[in-house]
């Protein structure tokens, strides 16, 4: 009897070791990609509200970062890291002034402001 449950548990550890493990997906992958979005900006200079806004269309390409849980979002010349809770995009490390979400894994809402007087929101869909 010995034998046998010994002789089983070393068939088991050979086979074992030669199966190939599973790769396992990134679930940020869902997130990645270039999106096409409008672009809508204001800025406050001290007169009437809405006196300074902006509406144009960009592309933003979102990236995978090293870290765990963080993306990356670039935009223009400038490169945003937000932690992705939920589909709920926070800032990363959370002093940043942006945040937004995904409507679903190829829509996104993001806004960011650039000091007090300045700020834009961007919506848009993965091409």
């Amino acid at each position: 009897m010995k034998k046998i449950i010994t002789l089983n548990m070393i068939c088991f550890i050979i086979c074992t070791s030669f199966n190939n493990p599973t790769t396992t997906t990134d679930y940020r992958n869902a997130y990645t990609g270039t999106y096409f979005c409008n672009r809508m900006c204001d800025s406050y200079s001290g007169h009437k509200p809405g006196e300074n806004s902006k509406s144009d269309t960009i592309s933003i390409i979102i990236t995978k970062d090293a870290v765990d849980s963080v993306l990356q979002i670039s935009i223009e010349q400038r490169i945003f890291k937000i932690k992705l809770f939920n589909k709920t995009l926070q800032a990363y490390p959370i002093n940043g002034h942006y945040g937004g979400y995904f409507f679903a894994s190829e829509s996104i809402e993001f806004y960011f402001a650039n000091g007090r007087a300045h700020s834009c929101k961007i919506m848009g869909k993965r091409k």
